[in-house]
């Protein structure tokens, strides 16, 4: 959302404030909220919608009805102590849902994806594959097509006959019978189809070399188009091919430029044909397609905000619709039904969190759904700014700056560098639990997108890879450095809070700037990237994973980029949190850095987070975790 500056008068938010007219920040309850509303998907003809919810405290699945014009629901799917890895409707009351199951093992617990059938009517489901021996399947839950024009069949890749090389199959959902109808290609890992539903590209990854394989109707033979290099100068992102020209795919590329913008490629030809949409700053995220045809609808991607551009004059006017019924807002179509008459928007201001609209196409009404997080429904949310700051080679870095409302200045403020996770990933204006908790407490929030992060170029991503202790660190003091110089942080107040990646940074810059930072908090971050690598060895995709991290280094260079083994140079406070149940990055990493700093004599709190995820999806533990975190900053970063 676009956040700006504005002034927050007392006698209009009053509710903020004490009679005596001091600050009294908001029950940290209020931002442990999960979604109420996460990732709608409309059914084909719009009579339910599946998403995200809560109950008691959990995130859970759940299907609303929409029948008659009136919300009734959610009916809550029972699949317990699992993450939903992805769900989606293969039919007008079958949802496919993909359950993930935690498996021990020798180097770390791994996530085992299943494919669930769920009547939308009975809230019953069914497993959809029953394997015979003890022999791990990697595919058994990607549905590669739904055949529209077969409603009794979807279209599978599971890798029964290779491990790890899945071939296509049709499988029928009534009976649960499955048909072979290509065999699997070793080293395909990925299919798609074309619009009339069988297999018609191919990716396969090898190290850091991704190949593409395509073939023009179902009898031509395979051939291959491309062979790119991960970590090189060319992006080449297969999507979809054209319904309409069988010859040509709508690839996301940056075609020898440094912005990745949406091309279309001649597979006959194997040459780019037209520049469909490019932006001059940032890169494009992905292609809007008909549900119902499968023409090129738009294309989306992030600036401070979401942006979609429609190519479709119907879709133009109906999202000209929309802003005028929901103004001054961020409005972003994120589910239509197969049957293009309903859709679901998500909807935020800078003064709002999100919520969630059904749009009726012909009579262009809205019905609302729902708030994300309706506890904040009835509080001010602190403004947020995007702004840049130069790094030390001069590189402008962008970042978003959060203001806490309780200040007359927004001078020499105590302050929080939040870096984000992934590396390759991104902030930007939506909203943002932490960096709202952290400013109804009186903290500025610095949120940058170093160097490593995606969405402003190849260049920019690049110039992150194997950096993960080096250019990415500098990045992030250089962002605390800046807001020094503008006299916005108190320089003996700044604290360094991540989680994931950010978690990782929050204890590596402490070790390369010493004496910048007051204290550190590392949530589910990792510590040492030697056992980082061994770990990584347990996913299918680790020779493409690790030289991201580590390139070609060896152990002695591995330990320079990882806290564990500097323990020793971190002379301020550390709270380390993690849950127990963290499949991402296991709790370990935690453990064993909380006993080296104890054992060094440092000041370090340990809050290991019982059954936590990751992402502390759980309430309980989101709440556990922002207590610790603002007992442990009131401690160390005392504001005014």
């Amino acid at each position: 959302m676009i956040l700006k500056l504005f002034l927050i008068l007392p006698v209009l938010f009053g509710f903020f404030f004490s009679p005596a007219g001091s600050f009294a920040a908001p029950p940290a309850e209020i931002f442990s909220g999960a979604p109420v509303i996460l990732g709608p998907q409309l059914s084909p003809d719009g009579r339910y919608f599946a998403a995200m919810t809560v109950e008691n405290g959990e995130r859970k699945l759940g299907i609303w009805a929409l029948g008659s014009g009136d919300l009734t629901g959610p009916r809550i799917l029972d699949f317990k102590e699992e993450a939903i890895r992805s769900y989606n409707w293969v039919s007008q009351d079958i949802l496919a849902v993909s359950p993930s199951y935690y498996r021990a093992s020798r180097r770390n617990g791994f996530l085992e994806p299943v494919l669930f059938l769920v009547n939308a009517d009975t809230g019953k489901s069914k497993k959809a594959f029953e394997f015979n021996g003890n022999r791990r399947i990697q595919f058994q839950d990607e549905i590669v097509h739904m055949l529209p024009d077969d409603p009794d069949h979807i279209l599978v890749a599971i890798d029964l006959e290779r491990p790890g090389f899945p071939g296509l199959h049709k499988y029928h959902l009534a009976t649960g019978q499955l048909d072979k109808v290509t065999d699997a290609k070793p080293p395909v890992t990925f299919w798609a189809a074309g619009p009339e539903g069988y297999a018609r590209l191919g990716v396969s990854y090898h190290n850091t070399e991704k190949e593409v394989l395509v073939r023009t109707d179902k009898d031509a033979p395979w051939q291959t188009i491309g062979h790119f290099d991960l970590f090189g100068d060319v992006r080449f992102d297969p999507l979809a091919f054209d319904p309409e020209r069988p010859e040509i795919l709508y690839v996301l590329s940056n075609r020898g430029g440094d912005r990745i913008g949406l091309h279309e490629f001649n597979v006959e030809k194997q040459a780019f044909g037209d520049a469909l949409y490019v932006h001059d700053k940032y890169d494009m995220t992905g292609a809007i397609l008909s549900p119902r045809t499968q023409h090129l609808l738009g294309v989306r991607y992030i600036a401070d905000n979401p942006v979609t551009v429609f190519f479709d004059s119907r879709y133009q006017a109906m999202q000209k619709a929309i802003d005028t019924h929901l103004p001054n807002r961020i409005n972003v179509i994120v589910s239509i039904a197969r049957n293009e008459k309903w859709m679901i928007v998500y909807s935020e201001s800078e003064t709002t969190t999100p919520r969630y609209f059904l749009y009726d196409v012909a009579a262009n009404t809205l019905q609302r759904l729902g708030m994300a997080y309706p506890l904040l429904e009835n509080h001010v949310l602190a403004p947020t700014l995007p702004v840049t700051y130069p790094a030390r080679d001069g590189t402008e870095i962008p970042a978003y700056l959060t203001l806490p409302i309780n200040r007359s200045s927004d001078q020499n403020l105590p302050v929080i560098i939040f870096p984000h996770g992934g590396p390759v990933a991104r902030d930007y204006l939506g909203f943002d639990y932490l960096a709202q908790f952290l400013a109804s407490r009186g903290y500025g929030v610095l949120q940058p997108n170093f160097r490593g992060s995606s969405g402003y170029g190849l260049a920019f991503e690049h110039a992150g890879y194997r950096e993960w202790g080096g250019l990415i660190q500098e990045d992030i003091i250089d962002g605390a450095r800046w807001l020094i110089r503008q006299g916005r942080a108190d320089p003996g107040r700044i604290c360094i809070v991540g989680a994931s990646f950010g978690g990782y940074s929050a204890l590596m810059a402490t070790i390369k700037a010493p004496g910048l930072f007051r204290c550190a908090v590392s949530l589910s971050g990792s510590s040492d990237l030697i056992l980082r690598g061994d770990e990584l060895r347990e996913y299918r995709f680790h020779s493409t994973f690790l030289p991201r991290i580590t390139g070609a280094l060896d152990e002695d260079s591995l330990k320079s980029m990882s806290p564990y083994y500097q323990a020793d140079a971190i002379n301020i406070p550390v709270l380390l949190a993690h849950g127990t149940k963290d499949t991402a990055v296991p709790f370990q990493h935690s453990r064993r850095m909380a006993r080296k700093l104890s054992r060094a004599g440092k000041n370090v709190t340990y809050l290991p987070i019982e059954g936590g995820d990751h992402s502390l999806t759980n309430e309980a533990h989101r709440l556990q975790f922002l207590k610790a975190l603002e007992s442990f900053l009131s401690k160390h970063l005392i504001t005014e």
